[in-house]
């Protein structure tokens, strides 16, 4: 395409946009083709002809293809106008132009590129803070981190120990540069200088010279100036491997910092790979893109944050993130990341999840808290109190202290029945004996009646003692209802 121009940023410059009535600057097109038209898509002038719309070319253009192993398949057109559009408008016109120019392809649907979309083909979250990414650090969720931070995959996948702390750092990093570069790197010998420190002029003895600025520090100085740079290396590290910008340099010693073969290329960053382990390993659905700016007037790629949000909309991307097969813990838990800031309130929070995770689940699970099962409304309310208290599994009130499942014995023995430990029934046992059976004493031996000679009914109540000891067993009664369901239909 004439006056456009390429870059060598692994993931497209996304901005977030005021979210405008009707108007639009960055228009994402779904298409329609098969599977080798895509193939082709880099080759094929008319498409990108077709992108000229009312004899404008675009300021930027991506093409992003998701393979059938993605949640949305197929191949998007992503463009950035000059200026902001009427959305029906333009939409028509881009719907138009492509059906002309590229007849082998159709239009699905035309849309704003949403924090969603971004997204979706690994561009990142433009509308993601340092705090959602310390947050995600603190958890542990690297799927979550994966996604706030493009690229970031292959860092976190080979070192996440050491890749977590710096998530924060390399997110700043990638957005504002890198820290400026000190005048000296400093290589402090072990000669004895004179002194003052140059950091503060009170610190004692011993001092150390820099070899090439001659600069002096105290030794407790030279020890925070070597952690210090190599924080920086570590950071500086992290931006060239998620930015994919290493310049590799040949040697015949350097070690491969991922397998350990030798020789190994060598970056200025200190990062070290071997030939084999330069290209990084690409997952199954991961996003297919390319994308141009225009050399004219480049312009980045507008994201829009709206904050209101259909409820097929909100589970398309719950789907998106999730899969198919979350539990409810976990899908609350991304309910409140995702759209945590545009419902305020517990009680309204809580109502939608439970109402998208009953079409998420394509089940009647629960239309109030009260009607979860007591283990599973436990996880659900310390999603938004951690210090929720776990509930009886029996009569679903709060478990006091040392009670693990249940909060007393009536509540843990209410749903047990005894039965017979041979034939397993229930249902013909009479203080203990088992008629089918016939093991033990009869019924009429065994009668609790009292007989009026205390040493025959102490006899008595020792046999069917030893009758329940051995010839019967507890198991769960098929038939009992826990009284926490009885309590919620009252």
């Amino acid at each position: 395409m004439a006056n456009m121009s390429s870059t060598s940023t692994r993931t497209p410059p996304c901005v977030l946009a005021e979210c405008k009535k009707h108007m639009c600057q960055t228009f994402v097109a779904k298409l329609l083709c098969t599977q080798g038209e895509h193939t082709r898509l880099r080759e094929r002038a008319r498409l990108r002809e077709a992108l000229v719309v009312e004899g404008c070319y675009p300021s930027a253009f991506a093409v992003v293809h998701l393979n059938e192993f993605c949640i949305e398949a197929g191949v998007y057109i992503v463009l950035t106008t000059s200026q902001p559009r009427d959305f029906d408008s333009f939409a028509g016109k881009l719907r138009t132009a492509i059906t002309s120019k590229a007849p082998t392809f159709s239009v699905e649907w035309v849309r704003q590129l949403t924090v969603r979309l971004q997204r979706l083909f690994g561009w990142g979250d433009a509308s993601a803070s340092g705090l959602a990414i310390s947050a995600a650090c603190k958890r542990g969720d690297v799927g979550e981190l994966k996604a706030l931070v493009p690229g970031s995959a292959r860092l976190l996948d080979q070192d996440l120990d050491n890749a977590l702390p710096l998530m924060p750092r390399l997110a700043e990093a990638l957005r504002e540069g890198l820290p400026a570069l000190v005048d000296c790197n400093h290589q402090f010998n072990m000669e004895q200088a004179p002194g003052p420190c140059a950091r503060d002029g009170t610190h004692r003895l011993p001092f150390s010279r820099c070899a090439s600025c001659r600069a002096m520090l105290c030794l407790r100085c030279v020890c925070d100036h070597n952690g210090e740079m190599e924080d920086q290396r570590d950071l500086q590290r992290a931006v060239h491997e998620v930015s994919g910008t290493h310049t590799w340099q040949p040697t015949k010693l350097a070690e491969c910092s991922v397998c350990s073969d030798i020789p190994a290329l060598i970056c200025a960053c200190g990062a070290q790979r071997c030939e084999r382990c330069l290209a990084p390993k690409v997952a199954v659905d991961a996003p297919d893109f390319f994308w141009l700016q225009s050399a004219d007037r480049p312009a980045p790629f507008y994201v829009v944050d709206s904050q209101k949000v259909s409820s097929g909309e909100k589970l398309l991307w719950l789907r998106q993130e999730l899969g198919n097969d979350a539990s409810l813990e976990d899908f609350a838990v991304k309910f409140i990341e995702l759209f945590g800031h545009k419902l305020r309130g517990k009680i309204p929070q809580k109502k939608a999840v439970l109402e998208l995770y009953a079409l998420y689940t394509e089940t009647d699970i629960a239309a109030k808290e009260s009607q979860l099962a007591p283990p599973e409304r436990t996880l659900f309310r310390r999603v938004w109190d951690e210090n929720a208290p776990s509930l009886c599994d029996e009569c679903g009130r709060p478990l006091g202290s040392g009670c693990k499942q249940y909060c007393s014995n009536e509540c843990r023995d209410a749903g047990l029945t005894i039965a017979c430990r041979l034939c397993g029934t229930s249902d013909e046992l009479e203080d203990y004996y088992c008629s089918r059976c016939q093991r033990g004493g009869r019924v009429a031996e065994t009668s609790s009646t009292s007989s009026g000679d205390p040493r025959l009914d102490d006899q008595r109540r020792q046999l069917r003692m030893a009758q329940r000891v051995w010839w019967t067993t507890t198991v769960a009664d098929p038939a009992h209802e826990p009284a926490w369901k009885r309590q919620r239909r009252s």
